[in-house]
């Protein structure tokens, strides 16, 4: 008999999910683990190793002969995650990567660590911790928190005139080190590397810009997904930024070396390597394939996905539902597990959400009088309305977050009307009535309650398939 995965809600598991007749009748799907790669347990080493031995020789000296031949005494950046990431690399990598630079004659007072914040708000005092780790609150003066309106320095001009401008203090530095780890990501394909740019400390005009490349006529625009980069217009567009900013970096006489991690779901340190920044970047994807590419043999009628860390609020969901979609069919069901103790999360999301909420409505009430032929055709029209709708807003006026309800209006699309379910605690009725979901039994009830209840409800209607995913991290493949 198989065995079931344990799905993660609230920080705590739920176990024998399915009923013995799924596993009997062989309708749980297995869900195939990436093959993994061996941890490099002495970090120290590792990273000594990244700065000791360029990975792209022919186009970038090693940090360390950077650092004997070349270093002139100028201001050294390294530029570091903020506080929406997990920054286990940061923690991990930041330490012994200031004792190199110190030993190689970097002097203190010439240091700074850039917080990439592209869009989102300053850390707070007490989230430095979790990204400077042992080097907080010592290193607390060298800190430079990117603004994406202010202290910034014009690098040049695209070939479509956008103006790329970023961070003054990276631009006006002589070594910057873009301390990075690489992660899927649902709109740029593969995050990490020159994301650290832009949007990481770029301009808001020019990642606003960068960002409206995932937008096609409805929806997405085709090769903008998660682990696509070749073909992706946000990524490719992301290069010609980032290229521009290297090319004008070398002009003028100042290095960029990249040192870029890849970290597992455990997480500990796979992989690492120091060199150019767009070709470090490229090569490593092959490692994060090899600890975060799951593989299933056929897409399922249910995926159940647990959101994990994610399961803060609905924004950060957003990534599990996401996940989820590769794994279902079309027409399926999704049901997430997701806590969202402190709601939605961002007010664009949030706000943006209500622009589609009364064309949902106006379809419940036009679904309870409709005949069974007519009820694909409503739901498909009133779809479709919603995503114009919004995606006309966003395109607008884009700001950070308004993404997320075209993302979510998309998963929706592919499932359908009413397949798009979540197990949740933290929203009111009010936020609960403003997104297209179905609310899964009462909040407050057990998880492990609503969740066989539901489950029941769908082994009475026949007798579907299911995936089990416990990271929303994953990207599925079928094969």
């Amino acid at each position: 008999m198989a065995v079931q995965t344990a799905l993660e809600y609230a920080g705590r598991p739920i176990r024998d999910i399915l009923p013995e007749a799924v596993l009997r009748e062989g309708r749980l799907v297995p869900l195939r683990p990436p093959p993994g790669l061996p941890a490099l347990e002495d970090a120290r080493a590792a990273l000594l190793g990244a700065a000791g031995r360029s990975d792209t020789p022919d186009r970038m000296p090693s940090l360390e002969e950077i650092l004997k031949r070349h270093y002139r005494g100028g201001t050294v950046s390294v530029i570091v995650d903020d506080h929406t990431r997990t920054n286990h690399h940061t923690r991990l990598l930041l330490p012994p990567l200031v004792d190199h630079l110190l030993a190689g004659g970097v002097r203190r007072e010439n240091l700074r660590f850039v917080i990439a914040t592209g869009t989102h708000r300053a850390p707070l005092d007490k989230e430095y911790p979790g990204i400077l780790g042992s080097l907080w609150p010592a290193w607390k003066d060298r800190v430079v928190v990117h603004s994406d309106k202010k202290d910034l320095a014009k690098v040049g001009t695209l070939e479509d005139g956008a103006t790329v401008e970023v961070n003054a203090t990276v631009y006006g530095s002589e070594i910057v080190i873009p301390l990075n780890d690489l992660e899927f990501h649902y709109f740029a394909g593969v995050a990490g590397g020159p994301k650290q740019i832009c949007p990481g400390v770029s301009s808001a005009q020019i990642i606003r810009r960068e960002h409206l490349k995932m937008f096609g006529e409805l929806g997405f625009a085709p090769n903008v997904e998660s682990g696509t980069y070749d073909g992706n217009p946000v990524f490719e567009y992301k290069q010609k930024i980032v290229g521009k900013f290297l090319e004008e970096m070398r002009r003028k006489g100042s290095w960029v070396y990249a040192i870029t991690a890849v970290m597992d779901p455990a997480p500990r340190l796979v992989s690492i390597a120091g060199g150019d920044l767009l070709e470090t970047h490229r090569r490593a994807i092959e490692r994060l394939c090899s600890v975060y590419v799951a593989t299933v043999p056929k897409p399922a009628d249910i995926v159940i996905i647990s959101a994990r860390q994610t399961g803060i609020n609905l924004y950060q969901s957003g990534k599990a539902y996401n996940a989820a979609k590769k794994a279902v069919q079309k027409g399926g069901w999704i049901l997430l597990l997701s806590e969202c103790k402190d709601g939605f999360g961002n007010d664009e999301f949030k706000n943006l959400m209500k622009v589609s909420a009364p064309i949902f409505r106006e379809l419940d009430g036009r679904l309870a009088s409709a005949r069974p032929p007519e009820r694909a055709r409503l739901i498909d029209e009133h779809t479709d309305r919603a995503m114009r709708e919004t995606q006309r807003i966003v395109v607008a006026d884009f700001k950070i977050g308004k993404q997320k309800p075209v993302d979510l209006l998309d998963v929706l699309k592919h499932v359908g009307y009413g397949h798009l379910c979540i197990i949740q605690d933290g929203l009111g009725e009010d936020e609960m009535a403003s997104v297209p979901l179905t609310y899964v039994g009462r909040k407050g009830d057990p998880p492990e309650a609503r969740l066989r209840a539901w489950i029941a409800e769908r082994e009475r209607e026949g007798k579907p398939t299911y995936v089990l995913m416990d990271d929303p991290n994953y990207l599925v493949k079928i094969g």
